[in-house]
């Protein structure tokens, strides 16, 4: 066994270098990496931070602002800031990401070349580990590699992949620490202590990922709580958060609050997922069938059902509440990024399900049309970002001899009609329920192959 482990451990550095070279090749022809191609959304301000830190030694934007330090590396913008006080405007977003694009402007007077490629190998990184993670929960090899190629080669991460946006280093961060839930080490409890730097949305995961610090053992006279050591470097970064944000904002809560309000509205509840300008669906179909293996994962996997629901179930729901849902001047998606790639084993499991065959036919026809708007996104990026419209997706049917309008399956942004709303709803739950009867089927078929002694490998 331990000689097999050491094959895969091979085969993902081969993965590695595969996605590194491919991610090199892309860039070449990506025009984001062009100076002359304006960064865009929270990119100014997260390496405006990064700049300040190492130009003026302080997150206080307001030198920065004053001198226009920034213009060294990117045109005029507005920075995403929060004014507290007439010499205190510090940054809305969170500082983890900017702390790590800080040491490139000790090399580079503009890094945003440097900064990309930094971003490019954590989605390798993020790939590699999303490669172990399954092979963990024991899917085949062929299985481990394709799934975590179809995400990375979807929107939101396809696109990521060459922007300065802070949501992949959540995914990876987040990734890392599901692999080690049941055997934390010191690596991912740094992981998940510098996920709410990243962004203070992300301390819902907490609840989640520090569970197995827990532990219960019997006394002399009751059980008492035992913490497991590490679990100290989680408190510490979680009070330093609070007394920054105290200081900075006078709350302990994050500036992001004090710019858009959480419970504004509702239409992101299925506007995430389907609305044609920045839902998820219309660029990445193949997502649709994490409903049919997350029901395969309520019977089969129970505690990977539940990791992925209280992870990314619970930053869906928080996104889809928040006025901003969308994000602006941003990838489709882009905000839930970290709740997609925790769906891997949900996807993973839809190709081994009975009638595999047919379900592996569904996946490629989902995925192949996401993956062609994934590479236009990549070359002509200004096509998806920011449009007010989705003419991408009914361009995709002129290969075809049909007059089908699919936009016509998606609602517009902010206009979410009941009769959509309401098909798509029972089709996410058609398919948890299918996921749930197919994986009873199989536990059928193994009863009666292991009754002949003949169980096939799927």
């Amino acid at each position: 066994m331990k000689y097999k482990e050491k094959i895969f451990q091979w085969g993902s550095l081969i993965i590695v270098l595969i996605f590194t070279g491919l991610f090199i090749f892309l860039a070449e022809l990506n025009p984001r990496f062009s100076r002359s191609i304006p960064l865009i959304g929270d990119e100014p301000t997260y390496l405006a931070i990064a700049d300040s830190l190492k130009t003026f030694k302080t997150v206080n934007l307001v030198q920065e602002e004053k001198t226009q330090h920034y213009l060294n590396f990117f045109g005029p913008t507005n920075l995403h800031t929060v004014t507290f006080t007439a010499e205190k405007h510090y940054p809305k977003h969170g500082l983890g990401w900017p702390l790590i694009l800080t040491p490139l402007f000790f090399v580079w007077q503009n890094p945003r070349l440097p900064a990309m490629f930094i971003q490019c190998l954590i989605v390798v990184l993020l790939a590699w580990n999303l490669f172990l993670w399954l092979r963990e929960l024991k899917f085949s090899f062929p299985i481990s590699l394709f799934v975590p190629l179809v995400i990375t080669f979807s929107i939101p991460l396809a696109i990521q992949a060459h922007q300065v946006f802070s949501e992949p280093l959540a995914a990876l961060c987040l990734v890392y620490s599901l692999r080690k839930w049941s055997k934390p080490n010191f690596l991912s409890c740094l992981a998940t202590a510098y996920l709410p730097w990243i962004h203070f949305k992300y301390l819902i995961f907490l609840p989640v990922l520090l569970w197995p610090y827990f532990s219960f053992k019997k006394g002399i006279s009751q059980p008492k709580l035992v913490l497991e050591r590490p679990f100290a470097i989680v408190v510490l970064s979680i009070i330093g958060l609070l007394v920054f944000n105290w200081y900075a904002y006078g709350t302990p809560l994050s500036g992001q609050e004090r710019a858009a309000s959480f419970l504004q509205q509702f239409d992101g509840l299925l506007g995430t997922w389907i609305s044609r300008e920045n839902g998820l669906l219309p660029f990445a179909p193949v997502y649709l069938l994490s409903f049919l293996g997350l029901g395969a994962l309520f019977k089969g996997k129970r505690l990977v059902f539940w990791q992925i629901i209280l992870t990314g179930g619970l930053l869906w729901l928080l996104t889809a509440v928040f006025s901003s849902w969308p994000g602006g001047q941003a990838p489709p998606a882009r905000m839930i990024l970290p709740a997609l790639v925790v769906l891997a084993p949900a996807l993973a499991v839809t190709l081994v399900l009975p009638f595999k065959w047919f379900f592996r036919f569904v996946f490629m026809v989902l995925f192949i049309p996401g993956l062609i708007l994934s590479f236009r996104s990549i070359l002509q990026p200004f096509n998806i970002i920011d449009r007010p419209s989705y003419p991408q997706l009914n361009s995709l049917t002129q290969y075809l001899d049909t007059n089908l309008d699919l936009e016509k399956l998606f609602t517009q942004a902010h206009h979410l009609g009941f009769n959509l709303n309401l098909f798509w709803l029972l089709l996410f739950i058609l398919l948890f329920l299918s996921g749930i009867i197919l994986i009873k089927y199989q536990k059928k078929l193994r009863e009666l192959d292991e009754s002949i002694n003949h169980y096939p490998r799927l």
